[in-house]
Order: C-alpha cells, then structure tokens, then sequence
C-alpha cells in the first residue's frame, strides 16, 4: 500500500509554470467569468428581501450541492428581512435536502446566530463530519471556527492542506484558528493538551530535518549524484561571489558564509542532470515534462529510495511539488504563531511557521529571499533565507519582474527587451503589491522559478552593493574631499582689503577669513540648535545673533599667500574664481586631499544611521524629514507627497524603510520619532496607499 502510493506520486508531473497573459487561455478565462457573474447574480438574488422563501432554499441547494452553505449566509438573511425569515429559510433547506451537509451546517449556524445554543450547533457540525461523501475544505472548517471549534477547524484544514496548500481561503481560515488556539493558550495558566499539540505540530520542524539529513546520505553515498549537488553549489556559490576560486566580492563572515552554502545547497535539491526542469511553458506536451521519477534530482533519489522511511519519501515529493521561491515581505514579524508573508513579485500570500532563531533580527516591512515548502500541514522556511531591507527588496524585485516579464514574451515568440537601466530607486514593489488582486497560480508558479533562477545573482549584487562605502555630499550635492590648498596671491593686493566689503565673507578676530553660504532654513536651524543643546546642556543660551549660514569654507594669510581649506574639489575651483574676481589672481600651489569615505565602514555593517541622540535631536529630524524635499519623493517633501495620490506609495516605501531602521534602534535604546504620529500628521495609516 505505501510503496503504491510512492510509485504513484512519482508519476506526477511538478505543476506547469505557465504565464498569465497568453492566447490560448483568454476562451477559458472568459468562460469562467461569465459563470462568475451568474454566481454573483443568483447570489443577490438569494440574499433580496423580496424573494421568496422556497426560490433561496432552491438556489442554495442547487449552488452548494454536496458542499457546506456559505458562513455569514443566515447573517445575512437576518439582516436584510428578519429572524423569522432566516428560520424559514433553513427550514426550507432542511426539506430539500435533508441529512446533506449542506442543511446541516446552515442549521448549526442558525442554531448558534439566532437561538444562541453552542451545544445544538456543534452537534450538528459533528454529524456532517462523518457524512460518508462530506470531504474536509475550508468551508466547513470555517463552519467549525465560527462555533468555536478552533481546534476541529484544525483538524478539517490539515486533510484538505494536501489538495491545495495555496488556497489563499484555506490558509486565512488556517491562520484564524492557530491565533485563536494560541490567544486561548496563552490566557490559560496551563494549556490544554489540545491546543498545545496543535501549537507544537504547527511549529515542528521534525521532518524538515530528516528530509535533509537523508538527502545528505543519500548524496553522500552516490558518486554521480554528489558531484552534481557540488557542481550545483559551487555555481550558485560563485554567482553569489564568494567562490573560494575567485576574489570575494566582499568580506564574508563565518556566520554568513555557512548561510549562504546551505541556501545553495538546498537549491541543489531540485536540480536535474541536464540543468533546470522546464516547467515554464504550459503549451508544451506534458509527456515531454520530466515526472518527478524521471527527473534526477537529489529529491527524487531519496523519495524513490526504498529503504527511506514513507514520511521522508513523501516530504521529499511535497518540497519538491511546492517548493516556492519568492521575495516574501515581513509587514509584522511577531508570531502568532504563524507570520504572514507576501511575495512581491507575484503577490502570493502565505501563513508561515517560522523558527524562533529565524525570526531573530526580522525587523518590521523586511524581505526575506528564500524558498517556503508545504509539510505536514503548514507553510515552513527553508534552512535560511537573505533578509533585506524593504528598498533592497523592492530593487530585488525590478530584477526578477523584468525577468519574469522577458520569459513571458519568448513564451509568446516576441523577442525579450533587452537589458534595462535601473532607476536610482526601484518602483515600491513591496508597497505595490498589498493593492494587487488576487495572485495567478501560474504566474506565482513562473516568478518562484525565475527567483529560484536568479537568487544567487541577487545575493551577489546586494553584498556588492553593501560593501560598497556611501558616498558623503555636501548641502550643494558635491561628493565630499578635505581639500588643504596653499594658495599664491600675484595681485599684490591685502586679502583682507580685497574681501572687506563681499557679502559672503567675514574676518573673524584672528586673522582668519571665513566663507559663507546660503542662511540655514527654518528645519536646518533647528536640528543645528538641537545638536548645540546636545552638546552643551538644555539650559545653554545657543540662539544665534544673527540668521545662522552655511560655511563653505576658511581662508588663513601665510607667507603672502592663503592657506585655503574647503570640502569638495567644485568649492575649491569657486574659491579660487571668487578671489580672482576681486583682483588677487590666485593660483593653487599646493594641496592635500582626503577621502572621509574610506575611514566609514561597509554600508552592510554599521547598521542604520541614528536619528538624534536626545530627544531635541529627534524632533528636529522629523520636522526636518516632513517639511524637506527628497530624492525618493521625486524631489517633493512627505507633506506634499501626502497630498498627491501618485506620490503616495513612494511616501509609504520611504516610510518602511525608516520604521525597518527605528525598530533597530529602538532594541539599542536609543531615541527614535514616534512614526504613527507621522502617520497620523500625513494622512497615512500603517501599510496604506
């Protein structure tokens, strides 16, 4: 019986990638949306006031034969006419078809919504359980939910997982019940065996680990197989550019090192002799697919095994058929037990059980780039995933979109576009994708694949882009150098008297000259006067007698020359422009230059940069972020972004990014703004566009 069951899932075909945009499916599509609006008709239909009791009990029989009434339906009927009617109604259903599952469930939802009797209603909830043609699904789990039978709901949701574990509807009800299982768990002193063994299953990672370490024997022990799963890593390590053959791209910690070998090692597991499994294009004949028997992998190896034990062998078919890679967005990383996550490439959502040490350093709006596999019932993280920050996700993304979009047209016999210059910022993918519709199965199944594809290369350019130092500009946008200049003066003229009367230059009491820019604005002043009350106390006089300025620069007389200081090459060639006008004729004799660059660390490695030290300091940032144009905002400031509906997503991808750091900071200790009342003040609630 159990080796029937393996040979049979061995024959099975993985899912067909397909794409959402072709020819041969529009006849289908238009099809089932004409079917959709006729459902949609007979449904406002059931639910009018007007209609009569026998023509509702007719419709729902005939739409739900065999299948559980739809919650919320005595609710509904309730509300639109009176509790009368809605007995009626169920009675009337219990006349058409009596026994069926679908009488039963709207009796027990007319028992608990309209008599208040829990116990009637779970009696008859339990009695189309054990009809003999009732299979569970989501419906009738949700039945079981909303009468307080969380765990039950459990039960009927782990044998209806199998069929389709991307049943968005399925994982919401399944996500519903382990958080009401665990609130129920928590409030008890001591949990019921019940509740704790559906927390542990939910979180057991048992299997995951058996399927790994027989999959390491099993590679270990086959020559032809172990030098393809180190041919396959050793690809994905060297695109990931830290091949120990070649330059690392960057730096590489122990720790990040051995995450990464193990993302590429898991990636070995789907690998086939010939290279991928083509399963991109749904028009091709399925008998050209390779079956899961025929095609190679390491997966395939251990499943086949006979000497592997049933459950090993069916983990290894179920990664194999449900493996997911994706670019999964963390809105919340607090489990409940479970995390929900959403692809941003496709909008694929799942509810997750993820380890403790997993989530450990998740922020909120990260990325994590990885695979998600279903096991025994749940949605589970791979060994490791990439985190990312919310902007390095959405630039993540642009590259497999682009991917993805390229392999739908050599689907469609169109040539791909080419390679695309990136923008400076990548569209807010991660922000984009929580007003998406619903995710296509095919697309969700072909943007996995192109991510799978493509994870390595990713990998490689985020660490490059990490290593590489900021650059430091100054207030006019110029890349910051300590310049050091000896300047000769061939006019003959005094500095001093050459420069008494120009407006932006001023002798201080020793001697030196100072060059001034622009007068501070109003946000500048502020946080300058925050960081002096910093420095020097709360209670210390620091208001200026005069508009504070920019100072570009300092010019000290020697030996008949200036010693000029500045902070950029373009300052220097101006200074020198600016001292020529009035007549000295300068000329730049000598000069020493300093990159400040070179002493920061790696953009990967010192973390997010604070936003004030003191309280003072904080506030004056988040006057100053409000009310100051942004590169990211296409030159606008978040309060005129807030304003203009197109500008709004990029406002809210700038807002994750800043709440991603501020929730770093805030484990360190250090002060932080208060982003829901930025929120507030700009008309934007958490996560919305």
């Amino acid at each position: 019986m159990a080796r029937s069951s393996r040979r049979k899932r061995a024959t099975r075909r993985r899912r067909p990638g397909g794409h959402p945009a072709t020819a041969s499916r529009s006849a289908a599509e238009r099809e089932l949306e004409a079917l959709l609006e006729q459902m949609r008709a007979r449904a406002i239909e059931a639910q009018a006031s007007e209609t009569p009791v026998e023509r509702v009990a007719e419709i729902v029989v005939e739409d739900f034969e065999e299948m559980p009434s739809p919650v919320g339906f005595v609710q509904v009927l309730t509300e639109r006419g009176s509790p009368e009617r809605a007995r009626a109604v169920v009675t009337a259903v219990s006349q058409l078809a009596p026994g069926t599952v679908t009488a039963l469930t709207l009796a027990a939802e007319a028992a608990r919504e309209l008599d208040g009797d829990r116990g009637r209603a779970e009696e008859l909830l339990d009695a189309a359980l054990v009809l003999p043609n009732t299979d569970c699904d989501p419906q009738l789990a949700e039945h079981l939910l909303a009468a307080g039978q969380a765990i039950a709901a459990l039960e009927c949701l782990q044998e209806a997982f199998g069929d389709d574990p991307a049943d968005e509807q399925l994982l919401e009800i399944q996500a519903a019940a382990l958080e009401e299982v665990h609130r129920a768990a928590r409030a008890r002193a001591r949990p019921r065996r019940d509740e704790r063994e559906a927390l542990e299953h939910f979180a057991d990672r048992t299997l995951l680990y058996r399927l790994r370490s027989a999959l390491r024997e099993r590679v270990d022990t086959d020559p032809a197989l172990r030098e393809r799963a180190a041919r396959s890593v050793r690809r994905w390590l060297r695109d990931a550019g830290i091949s120990d053959d070649e330059a690392p791209l960057a730096p590489v910690r122990e720790a990040e090192r051995e995450a990464l070998v193990r993302a590429a090692i898991e990636s070995s597991w789907l690998s086939a002799p010939g290279g991928e499994i083509d399963d991109g294009d749904e028009d091709v004949d399925e008998d050209l697919i390779p079956t899961f028997s025929e095609s190679g992998t390491p997966l395939a190896a251990v499943a086949l095994d006979p000497d592997v034990h049933l459950d090993v062998s069916e983990a290894a078919f179920d990664w194999w058929d449900t493996c997911t890679y994706g670019l999964w967005l963390v809105e919340d990383p607090e489990p409940r037990p479970g995390v929900w996550l959403t692809e941003i490439v496709s909008g694929a959502r799942r509810y997750v059980a993820i380890p403790d040490e997993q989530l450990e350093g998740l922020r909120r709006w990260s990325v994590v780039l990885g695979p998600l596999v279903a096991l025994e019932g749940a949605w589970r993280t791979g060994g490791t995933f990439i985190a990312l920050r919310p902007s390095e996700g959405d630039a993540a993304a642009a590259v497999v979109k682009d991917a993805v979009a390229d392999m739908i047209r050599s689907l469609e016999g169109k040539r791909p576009r080419g390679r695309r210059r990136r923008a400076v910022r990548a569209e807010p993918h991660g922000v984009l994708v929580g007003s998406a519709g619903p995710a296509d199965p095919s697309y969700v199944d072909l943007a996995g694949a192109v991510c799978r594809y493509l994870m390595p290369t990713l990998v490689g350019e985020l660490r490059a882009r990490r290593a590489t130092r900021p650059a430091m500009r100054t207030m006019d946008g110029e890349e910051v150098k300590l310049i050091t200049a000896t300047v000769a003066l061939r006019g003959g003229i005094d500095p001093h008297e050459a420069l008494r009367d120009h407006p932006d230059v001023r002798a201080e009491d020793d001697g030196e000259l100072t060059w001034w820019g622009r007068a501070l604005s109003d946000t500048e002043r502020e946080a300058m006067l925050a960081e002096l009350r910093a420095q020097l106390g709360d209670d210390a006089d620091v208001e200026p007698e005069e508009p504070p300025r920019w100072l570009r620069g300092r010019m000290r007389p020697i030996g008949g020359g200036l010693q000029v200081e500045v902070n950029s090459r373009e300052r220097l060639a101006a200074l020198l422009a600016l001292l020529d006008e009035v007549g000295l004729q300068p000329e730049a004799t000598r000069e020493s230059v300093i990159d400040p660059a070179q002493d920061l660390p790696a953009f990967g490695g010192a973390g997010p940069f604070p936003f004030g030290s003191t309280v003072a300091q904080v506030a004056a940032w988040r006057e100053r972020l409000l009310s100051t144009p942004s590169p990211a905002l296409g030159g606008a400031s978040p309060r005129r972004a807030a304003r203009r509906a197109a500008d709004r997503p990029l406002l809210e991808a700038l807002l994750r990014d800043l709440e991603h750091d501020a929730d770093i900071l805030a484990e360190r200790d250090e002060p932080i703004p208060d982003f829901a009342e930025i929120r507030a003040e700009l008309g934007l609630a958490r996560g919305a566009t």
